[in-house]
């Protein structure tokens, strides 16, 4: 059975690889950007939403995981937020490379604390049963969160159109 954090840990890579591309590029591939912070938002979004709602709960109930939990969920709050201020930005400004450089450093930080710590913590103070639950609840809370977020894009396209 997959482990609850080497699952995590596979999106934090997928979302560090997407980070990356979206880093090396210039202000002229606006296009590219917009296709990236998309891509970047879907995996994203997602990830932060689905640990909300099933992992962050479980670690906020234990004292040893509840303080690293909190921040946790303070980081998501402030990653949530340059998100919203890179999609009003305009994509071919400095601006826009300045706050991206401001969020990538943000998710960095939350990706190295999680595995460094939240979840090392974690697996002492869970144990396996309780981690296979995790899991499960939230690879079923991941497919509703991505079913909303389509069902979001999709409601967007038919506005525009």
């Amino acid at each position: 059975m997959e482990v609850i954090y080497e699952h995590l840990m596979d999106e934090h890579r997928t979302v560090e690889q997407i980070l990356e591309r979206i880093d090396e590029t210039t202000e002229r591939a606006e296009k590219k950007r917009e296709e990236l912070l998309l891509k970047l938002r879907k995996n994203l979004v997602v990830h932060m939403k689905s640990e909300e709602k099933v992992l962050y709960p479980v670690l906020l109930d234990n004292k040893e995981t509840k303080e690293l939990a909190l921040e946790a969920i303070e980081e998501h709050n402030v990653a949530a937020s340059l998100l919203r201020e890179l999609d009003v930005t305009p994509k071919d400004s400095e601006k826009w490379h300045a706050k991206f450089s401001v969020f990538m450093e943000n998710v960095t930080h939350h990706v190295e604390e999680e595995e460094g710590e939240l979840f090392p913590t974690a697996h002492k103070v869970l144990g396996p049963d309780k981690e296979g639950m995790i899991l499960e609840g939230y690879l079923k809370e991941e497919e509703r969160q991505k079913n909303s977020l389509m069902r979001r894009i999709e409601r967007k396209i038919r506005e525009t159109v």
